[in-house]
């Protein structure tokens, strides 16, 4: 209880496959019931990110699907803004 999670997510449609049914995936349904507080927020999360002052202990950066790595989430930049927008003892994740 009292956890909170802000998910960033480009694409709607997994937005709502995930948070607005609980038909295929159940961890939104069963986390709000443990009382965390959920977050989603719409677009481009390295663009996102620069909009926000939050700070988190945890982030995860997981776009690699395929077969291309979508490079401007590895330059020196982005890597920068991941590290400006975690907590000093936060973890840096990249899937």
């Amino acid at each position: 209880p009292g956890q909170r999670l802000t998910f960033y997510e480009i694409d709607p449609l997994v937005t709502k496959l995930v948070a607005d049914t609980d038909e295929y995936f159940t961890y939104v349904r069963d986390a709000k019931k443990r009382g965390a507080l959920l977050d989603f927020r719409m677009g481009d999360a390295r663009l996102k990110l620069k909009e926000t002052d939050d700070k988190y202990s945890l982030l995860l950066v997981d776009a690699f699907s395929s077969d291309s790595i979508p490079v401007h989430l590895l330059t020196v930049e982005a890597v920068r803004l991941y590290l400006e927008r975690m907590k000093d003892d936060g973890i840096l994740a990249l899937h």
